[in-house]
């Protein structure tokens, strides 16, 4: 047995749907930040929703209409990283944004060295890694490191190959680097 469950069906709808967003949990609550709705819309929207009541609430908006942002709970606070808009609903124009959640604002932090949407975050010893992502015209294989407490980034090695849509978690003392695409296929 897995000793979990994975509730697909039965829940109430997301007030707005979305897709490209990003889902963190906060609390016992998960969070879907940002975002392009059904007409290629950029959303600033985030939506929390309570597992026990089964409900959906509004949280504040995001300072910047944004889609393929990463996001990761470090110590009690949401960070949004990175991400997209959309010029004339076909030019994605990466940012380099940070953005910190205290859970009624959101504080603008120092940015990414390299702006790229559709990166990988994990949190690894008290830092949060921001792994590969695209810049819009290409996949990426940087990685940088941010310190949340000291507000400040710093390079890392890069990944052997670039690639973005990828998925990354912390685990063991590693950090591994799961799926993605880059010009030559998907991983």
């Amino acid at each position: 047995k897995s000793g979990y469950t994975i509730e697909t069906s039965g829940l109430s709808d997301m007030p707005a749907k979305r897709q490209e967003i990003a889902a963190v949990e906060l609390n016992g609550k998960f969070y879907a930040i940002g975002g392009i709705d059904s007409f290629l819309n950029d959303s600033d929207e985030v939506h929390v929703y309570d597992p026990v009541t089964d409900n959906w609430a509004i949280s504040e908006r995001l300072p910047k209409k944004l889609h393929h942002v990463g996001a990761v709970n470090f110590h009690g606070k949401i960070y949004v990283i990175g991400g997209f808009y959309t010029r004339e609903k076909r030019y994605f124009i990466a940012v380099s944004d940070v953005y910190e959640f205290n859970g009624s604002q959101w504080i603008k932090k120092s940015p990414m060295r390299t702006a790229r949407g559709a990166l990988g975050l994990a949190v690894y010893k008290d830092k949060i890694y921001a792994i590969g992502g695209s810049d819009a015209n290409k996949s990426l294989s940087v990685v940088e490191i941010y310190n949340p407490l000291k507000d400040e980034w710093t390079n890392a090695s890069s990944m052997s190959f670039p690639r973005d849509h990828l998925s990354v978690v912390g685990l063991n003392g590693k950090i591994y680097a799961l799926g993605g695409r880059n010009a030559v296929g998907c991983y």
